[in-house]
């Protein structure tokens, strides 16, 4: 079978509309269907193209392969980054797949790290070193992994999964966006990429609870308390420099307490990457 990517022609651009998909739908009657590859761009951006294309390839009997990418910021002359807004981003993504009934789904990453779309585990979550400092130090992405999980298999099962265990996945910047970031300390700053006032300086977080709950994130010397229903949740709040933390209260016993591996400063050597974690109960 011969499902590629193709961009639509002669208006290149990223993220499709109807006309776009229509063009490469026409001129190419042949194929056995369609790869979206999504990455740039926005969580809703990304879902909507996803349901437009399922629905134009699934729709005329053909494969469609919807596209997952967490986070994506590019580096050299594709400086750019788009807000995530932590987890929401990526469950937009596969909501989107999963309603529209994609054939397949891929997780575009190919672990570039030049793109900040990784998901590959590479050590503990405070360890940050990667092929020889090739692309700066790198931030581990191993909770969006973790958190993918609960939709690989709504997708597989086609319904949400039970929540039998508690578990909570943060992700946060690791400076304002206010700071030029730099690879090195040694070399010039690299300034602020593209796209960066669309921003959010926020801790977030994405809960799977199998009962109510009380979640607090602790967010240097600020701290916000959620009252939270069981299932699926993103949570969010402003970051403050220092040390990030989250707990999860139920009927007065804390069920999770865990602090981020890394603290919030504002010493940019991370560049705009978003660092991903999680924590699970019982």
């Amino acid at each position: 079978m011969y499902v590629p990517y193709y961009y639509p022609r002669p208006n290149i651009t990223e993220i499709p509309a109807p006309e776009h998909a229509e063009q490469v739908f026409n001129t190419f009657p042949a194929l056995d269907g369609f790869f979206f590859f999504g990455a740039a761009g926005y969580g809703p951006e990304l879902a909507t193209a996803n349901a437009l294309l399922a629905d134009k390839w699934v729709g005329a009997g053909k494969i469609f392969m919807a596209s997952v990418t967490p986070f994506y910021r590019g580096l050299g002359g594709n400086y750019r980054v788009y807000e995530p807004r932590g987890f929401e981003a990526m469950a937009q993504e596969w909501e989107a797949a999963i309603a529209h009934e994609a054939t397949w789904v891929e997780i575009v990453t190919w672990n570039d790290w030049g793109e900040a779309s990784y998901i590959c585990p590479f050590g503990k979550p405070k360890e940050t070193e990667l092929w020889e400092g090739n692309w700066g130090k790198e931030l581990s992405h191993t909770g969006f992994l973790d958190a993918m999980r609960y939709y690989i298999d709504w997708y597989h099962n086609g319904a949400p999964p039970a929540i039998t265990r508690d578990e909570l996945f943060y992700a946060y910047r690791l400076h304002p966006k206010d700071v030029p970031g730099r690879i090195k300390p040694a070399e010039e700053t690299l300034g602020l990429p593209s796209r960066v006032e669309a921003l959010e300086d926020n801790v977030s977080v994405m809960c799977l609870l199998k009962a109510p709950a009380k979640v607090t994130i602790h967010s240097g010397d600020t701290s916000r308390e959620f009252a939270v229903a069981a299932g699926a949740h993103h949570l969010a709040m402003p970051f403050a420099l220092g040390k990030q933390r989250f707990v999860v209260k139920r009927a007065g016993k804390t069920v999770l307490d865990k602090t981020g591996e890394h603290e919030i400063t504002r010493d940019s050597w991370s560049n705009f990457n978003l660092f991903a974690g999680s924590a699970g109960g019982d």
